[in-house]
């Protein structure tokens, strides 16, 4: 206290909050200094220097007035009042510095002066009692608004849990039942191969007997004959004998003439009857040998026809991106070709969180966010800091409508979407799982990630979410492509074929030991365009597709579309008429199909006068649509778009097209991949072939003998014999395989 000519000047300090500024740590600051520190706004409460305001948060020396990012309407009102209320207190303080120099040149109004001091006083003490009731009330709506925050939120737990339960559960499902699957075609296999042996060997058993019977039957046929022969010979001789002892002594010179005539003609007939023998049985020999060898013949012709049958009888197709055939024969595939597909990840534009772009990451508040690739949603991970930790927060701007927030969060250490909407009555209101109306008049309305109600700031957080927030419907989760549909300019969808990777391996089995593999190198990918109709191959869903493909039958590569990346250097030509001005350019080696296009920089269906890009057939020209692109509608467009190109091929995303060729290109399948095709074979009576890039497949093979039978008989199946030249065909009848005799 000093006293100088007959007055005394107070201290009183600050009587309301004084603004300081910007912090700054060799500052000495007293009560009711007013600063700014990143972003918010903090009120000293004691003296103090070097120790700085903690962002967000109310401390021993400092009291938060206003959080570091957007104001809400009532810390923006709350500022306001306390400016006003420091510009009273300087216009007071003038009052009192002129009233000094009156004091000066008056003293004998000093006792005058002196109370007017004091009611100045009196009156800055009441100010600084408003103030601090000011900065109090500021508090207790903060404390409510953190309460109607969290009663307003909807928590539903256990949904992750019971996903994860659920999808379990139908793996083992599946599992179980191909096990048992896979043993009931192991068994039938078996029993079915060991039967096809058994009958096969009877078969030829049984022809071997029969030809050795009938051999044997002819050679004691000719036996007999003989003995017959030499029989009568003796008997004539015997007769001959009785009849020369009856004879009279007359005789005796004739019967001797006679018995040497005789015995002349006995010797005779011997030798021509042991000669007939001899040659009957080198005759009988000859067809003894002939049999043996038709035997034989006959075996190799029953197993030359059996592999015949095996082979070529049955021809049948199955395709799929696993295909899985039950009635295969084991011998090598009669035809294989595997189809190129290109997809591409779109989106509707109905996502409206800037905050939900793939890639992107964050940390705040002790929690770290990252958004995943793949339409895979939101991961958060860390330990919140606050029951109400906020972890990611935008402003939004939001046209007058409808808007649907999705359900995002359940139960303790959850965490979720809240749309905060400020009205211009002042008045806030939290929205999460629920529809809202935006009237246009709003004040400020912002987006936050943040944890819910009873979170546990201990507690480790390691959860995906899914936050969604789009206008006039609910949708399902999709990141944010600017609000538009996507592929567009600023994010582009990349154009992904199978055997991008470099190669694909093709599995085939028999379901239990009989694995087999093939590789097949694809150093470009096998590209794929969707098409309403002309297709090479239908998918699954009936979706056509012109494609390149690998025809393993044909030993060839064949390949039907066709990749260009542009890198700004590119002619383009300029034409308008009477809807919309474009650019093009010709692609000589085009097809003539229109839109058979596909583009990682724009959507590429339907015609030009409405979509960013399409293809005419007719002029072979890729069409590129000023006015959808963004472009300036005159001819110095064409100079702006390849700038545009060349940008973004110097960023390492160029501007990638695909189309479809006009003539197919054809070139040789490597010798040594053909090689090991032509090592492979389909299995008995199952195979399933299946590849790692899930390409459509479409194979040829021979069906197993047993369903021969039961397959209409084409010209090509049927057996001839060479000698009969009747027509046969082997199949199952009965359980046993069977030669059967076509009847025409």
């Amino acid at each position: 206290m000093n006293t100088e000519n007959n007055y005394q000047e107070t201290d009183l300090g600050n009587v309301s909050p004084n603004p300081r500024g910007a912090y700054s740590d060799t500052i000495e600051y007293e009560y009711l200094d007013l600063v700014e520190y990143q972003g918010g706004s903090y009120l000293c409460l004691a003296e103090i220097v070097g120790t700085a305001p903690e962002p967000g948060q109310t401390t021993t020396y400092w009291q938060v007035l206003t959080l570091p990012g957007s104001l809400t309407q009532e810390y923006i009102a709350m500022h306001d009042q306390v400016k006003n209320l420091s510009e009273q207190v300087a216009a007071e303080a003038e009052e009192v510095r002129e009233a000094q120099e009156n004091i000066t040149l008056m003293e004998a109004n000093v006792q005058t002066l002196q109370s007017q001091t004091a009611e100045s006083a009196q009156a800055a003490e009441t100010s600084k009692t408003q103030a601090s009731g000011h900065a109090s009330a500021a508090e207790q709506s903060s404390i409510k608004a953190k309460e109607s925050e969290a009663n307003a939120s909807a928590l539903v737990n256990g949904f992750d849990a019971h996903v994860t339960e659920k999808t379990e559960e139908a793996k083992e499902n599946i599992t179980q039942a191909r096990q048992t699957a896979v043993g009931a075609i192991t068994t039938q296999q078996t029993q079915s191969i060991q039967a096809v042996k058994d009958q096969t060997e009877e078969y030829i058993a049984g022809k071997q007997a029969d030809a050795l019977t009938a051999i044997k039957n002819k050679a004691n046929e000719y036996a007999t004959s003989v003995n017959q022969d030499i029989q009568a010979v003796n008997d004539a001789a015997a007769t001959q004998a009785s009849n020369i002892k009856t004879a009279g002594a007359s005789q005796i010179e004739a019967v001797n003439n006679a018995g040497t005539t005789q015995v002349s003609n006995v010797e005779a007939a011997g030798q021509a009857q042991v000669v007939n023998v001899q040659t009957e049985g080198a005759a009988q020999v000859q067809n003894v040998q002939e049999a043996a060898a038709e035997i034989i013949a006959d075996r190799d012709q029953i197993e030359s026809n059996r592999q015949a049958i095996l082979n070529t009888a049955i021809k049948r197709t199955a395709s799929g991106k696993t295909i899985l055939v039950s009635d295969s024969a084991k011998v090598p595939f009669l035809g294989l070709r595997q189809y190129g597909k290109t997809e591409q990840f779109t989106t509707t534009g109905a996502q409206l969180l800037p905050f939900v772009i793939p890639g992107n990451t964050g940390t705040m508040n002790g929690m770290r966010y990252v958004v995943l690739d793949d339409n895979k949603g939101m991961r958060i991970t860390g330990t919140p800091n606050s029951e109400y930790t906020v972890i990611a927060i935008a402003v939004l701007s939001l046209s007058p409508g409808t808007y649907y927030v999705g359900k995002e969060r359940s139960g303790a250490n959850k965490v979720g979407l809240q749309i905060n909407v400020t009205r211009s009555d002042g008045t806030m209101k939290y929205y999460s799982d629920t529809s809202f109306v935006i009237d246009g008049t709003e004040t400020l309305i912002r987006a936050q990630i943040q944890t819910g109600n009873g979170t546990t700031m201990d507690t480790a957080i390691d959860q995906t979410i899914y936050p969604i927030l789009s206008k006039d419907a609910p949708t399902e989760y999709e990141p944010y492509t600017g609000g538009i549909p996507s592929p567009n300019l600023d994010y582009p969808q990349e154009l992904v074929s199978v055997g991008d990777k470099g190669s694909i391996t093709t599995t085939i089995t028999d379901g239990a030991e009989d694995t087999q593999t093939l590789i097949m190198q694809t150093p470009n990918g096998l590209r794929g365009i969707p098409v309403s109709s002309g297709g090479n191959y239908t998918d699954e869903t009936g979706q056509q597709w012109i494609a390149d493909y690998r025809d393993w039958g044909r030993g060839v590569d064949v390949q039907r579309v066709a990749k260009y990346t542009f890198d700004g250097s590119e002619a383009w030509d300029y034409q308008t008429d009477a809807t919309s001005p474009f650019l093009y350019k010709t692609l000589n080696d085009a097809g003539s199909k229109n839109n058979a296009l596909l583009c990682n920089y724009a959507i590429a269906t339907g015609m030009w006068e409405t979509t960013q890009v399409s293809y005419i057939g007719a002029f072979k020209r890729f069409m590129v649509n000023i006015e959808h692109f963004g472009l300036e509608t005159a001819p110095s467009s064409a100079s702006t778009f390849k700038n545009l190109v060349s940008e973004y091929n110097a960023n390492g995303k160029p501007l990638i097209i695909q189309y479809v060729l006009e003539t197919p290109i054809e070139t040789p399948i490597p010798a040594e991949e053909l090689a090991a095709y032509r090592t492979l074979h389909t299995n008995y009576p199952y195979t399933t072939i299946v590849n790692d890039e899930g390409c459509w497949m479409e194979m040829e093979y021979a069906t197993g003998i047993e369903d021969c039978i039961d397959t209409k008989v084409q010209e090509g199946n049927i057996m001839t014999d060479s000698v009969t030249e009747k027509k046969y065909i082997l199949g199952m009848k009965d359980g046993l395989l069977t030669v059967f005799e076509v009847i025409e």
